[in-house]
C-alpha cells in the first residue's frame, strides 16, 4: 500500500473469485476521506499497446460487465489492457455510478493514471466505454478528464451535467437533461484545458424504456459541441459534416441507423440507433442480462473507426 497524490492504492495480485474471461489483477484506490473503489485489470502481456477503461451500469459489477461485453477477450486478441473500476454497494445500493454527484471522478482518474504509468501508455492509446450509469459517468470523464483518453463509447447513457442531484437524476432518465447541451459543453471546455478533440460513439436502443433515447441524442450533441469549441479554441474553423447510413434488419439481426460525424474531414463521432433494442448492450453476450447478441457489435465498429484493428 502506498500514498500517491492523496490516494491510497492497495494491490492484490493474481486471481480473484470473480468469473472474468481470465484472472485479472485487483487493486483498490482510496482517497484521504476513506472513499475507495476496487479496480480489476486484465492484460495478457507486460507490454500492451493500449488501454480500455470499462464502466459498468447499475445492478451489475465488473465481472458481469466483462462477460457481457467480452472486453477481456478483445484485450487478449488485440494486445490491449482492460481496466474495470467497480462501484461499491456501500455508496450506491444499486451499484450505479454516482454521476449526478461526481464523487468518483478523481478515484477513477487516479486508477487510469496508475495503469498508464505502469505500461507507458498515454492519452492517444487509451479509450473508455460505458453502459447506462457507466456511460453517464463516462460523459463526465470525456468533459473533465479528456486529457486521459482520446475516445469514448457511451451506450444508453446521459450527457454531462444532465443532473446534479438524485431527484433530478431520476427525472432526467425519462425527461432528458436539466442542462442545455450547449451550456454543458462550455463548462466542459473550461474545466479541462486539453487542446485535443475527444472522439466518441453514442449508442442507444429506440425501445429503451429505462433511459429515454433523447438522453443519448443530447449526449451526442454535447460531445459534438464540445469538439466544435475545442477546434475554435485552437483557432481552427470547424466544418461539421454528417453522413447518414442505414442497415436493415436481417432475420434475427436488428437493423440500425448510423450518423457518421466529421470535423474538417476528420472522424469525430458516430451515433447509432439500434431498432428494437431496449436497455441492453448491443452485440453483447446474453450469458449476462442486458446484453443483446442480435444488435450490431458496437465494440467492433468503435475499434474499426479508431483504426485499432
Amino acid at each position: 500500500m502506498f500514498l500517491l497524490w492523496g490516494i491510497i492504492v492497495s494491490f492484490l495480485s493474481g486471481a480473484t473469485s470473480m468469473s472474468f474471461a481470465a484472472a485479472p489483477e485487483q487493486f483498490r484506490v482510496e482517497n484521504k476521506t476513506g472513499l475507495f473503489r476496487q479496480f480489476y485489470l486484465y492484460s495478457s502481456t507486460p507490454h500492451p499497446r493500449g488501454l480500455v477503461i470499462m464502466l459498468h451500469g447499475c445492478k451489475t459489477n465488473a465481472a458481469e460487465f466483462d462477460q457481457g461485453t467480452e472486453m477481456s477477450k478483445y484485450g487478449a486478441k488485440y494486445n490491449l489492457a482492460v481496466l474495470y473500476p467497480e462501484q461499491s454497494i456501500y455508496d450506491n445500493i444499486d451499484k450505479c455510478w454516482n454521476w449526478f454527484w461526481g464523487t468518483e471522478n478523481e478515484i477513477i482518474s487516479e486508477g487510469i493514471r496508475l495503469v498508464q504509468n505502469r505500461f507507458g501508455l498515454n492519452r492517444k492509446n487509451t479509450f473508455l466505454m460505458g453502459m447506462s450509469a457507466g456511460a453517464a459517468q463516462g460523459a463526465i470523464m470525456a468533459n473533465l478528464h479528456r486529457d486521459l483518453f482520446s475516445a469514448a463509447l457511451l451506450h444508453s447513457g446521459l450527457q454531462y451535467l444532465a443532473a446534479t442531484n438524485l431527484n433530478d437524476a431520476q427525472a432526467s432518465l425519462e425527461h432528458g437533461s436539466f442542462t442545455p447541451y450547449q451550456q454543458a459543453a462550455r463548462i466542459g471546455l473550461e474545466n479541462n484545458r486539453s487542446q485535443a478533440p475527444i472522439q466518441f460513439m453514442v449508442v442507444y436502443g429506440d425501445q429503451d424504456k429505462r433511459v429515454d433515447p433523447k438522453n443519448s441524442i443530447e449526449n451526442a450533441n454535447e460531445l459534438l459541441e464540445l469538439n466544435r469549441l475545442i477546434y475554435l479554441r485552437n483557432n481552427a474553423t470547424p466544418m461539421i459534416n454528417i453522413t447518414k447510413g442505414t442497415s436493415p434488419a436481417q432475420g434475427m439481426k436488428l437493423g440500425f441507423y448510423e450518423s457518421y460525424l466529421t470535423i474538417n474531414n476528420t472522424f469525430i463521432g458516430s451515433v447509432i440507433q439500434v431498432n428494437g433494442l431496449v436497455h441492453e448492450w448491443s452485440g453483447g453476450n446474453p450469458v449476462q442480462p442486458r446484453n443483446n447478441p442480435n444488435g450490431p457489435k458496437v465494440v467492433d465498429r468503435f475499434f474499426n473507426l479508431l483504426g485499432i484493428f
